[in-house]
């Protein structure tokens, strides 16, 4: 029996893959996005490096709107159900306020970085 769970995990090989994909995310008025929110963020298993694209702007009822590069590891086969649970992951989050985040939109479809380590 314990040669088969040997030779089992030499067949059982998950291979990541680099993806990136831009969000849009929405948050209170009050929100501090740069301290606990962005530390949220990069502790979800797979994240790897965030960063704003652009400057914070408002909306039209005063809430916080945040254009947002994610770069995640992966099994290419699991990456939609990843990128679900991330988008719902990031929209529980809050700051040490309470302050919330309001929504999170994929503005940009994951896309697969092959050049990382070349």
């Amino acid at each position: 029996m314990k040669k088969i769970f040997e030779n089992w995990n030499n067949f059982l090989t998950e291979e990541q893959s680099v993806f990136t994909m831009q969000l849009v995310i929405k948050s209170e008025p009050g929100t501090k996005l740069y301290g606990r929110i962005f530390e949220a963020i990069r502790g979800i298993e797979g994240v790897t490096v965030i960063r704003s694209m652009k400057k914070i702007e408002r909306d039209e009822v005063g809430n916080k709107v945040m254009v947002l590069s994610v770069r995640f590891y992966v099994n290419p086969a699991f990456m939609p159900r990843y990128v679900d649970d991330l988008r719902r992951a990031i929209s529980r989050l809050s700051d040490a306020d309470g302050d919330d985040i309001v929504s999170v939109k994929i503005l940009q479809n994951p896309e697969k970085m092959d050049d990382v380590f070349t």
